[in-house]
């Protein structure tokens, strides 16, 4: 997995405590033959089963993927966007919106 990330979002991250996690979100409610509707979210917290996620060091942040995310690009990008106080990390290569059985 390729990462890329410019000073602006690796400086973000440190000062939010340099760890970066990338969650898998199920919305509540299920899909055709009971499967549920996946997509991946953003925060700045530690997981809480690190056997679940592959940890990547980058210049000295922490970086946590959950296993079951599926790269939809060979390059992962990580970025800020919007203006103090509303920034917030956007994660762009994996598969949004996707089915998981139940």
């Amino acid at each position: 997995m390729n990462i890329r990330m410019d000073n602006k979002t690796r400086t973000w991250i440190e000062n939010q405590g340099g760890i970066c996690t990338v969650n898998l979100v199920a919305y509540p409610g299920q899909v055709n033959n009971k499967r549920l509707l996946v997509d991946f979210e953003c925060s700045t917290e530690p997981p809480h089963n690190l056997e679940d996620y592959y940890r990547l060091e980058l210049d000295g942040a922490a970086l946590y993927f959950h296993k079951k995310l599926e790269q939809k690009k060979k390059d992962v990008e990580l970025r800020v966007s919007g203006r103090e106080p509303f920034e917030y990390l956007e994660v762009k290569g994996f598969k949004r919106l996707f089915t998981e059985a139940v």
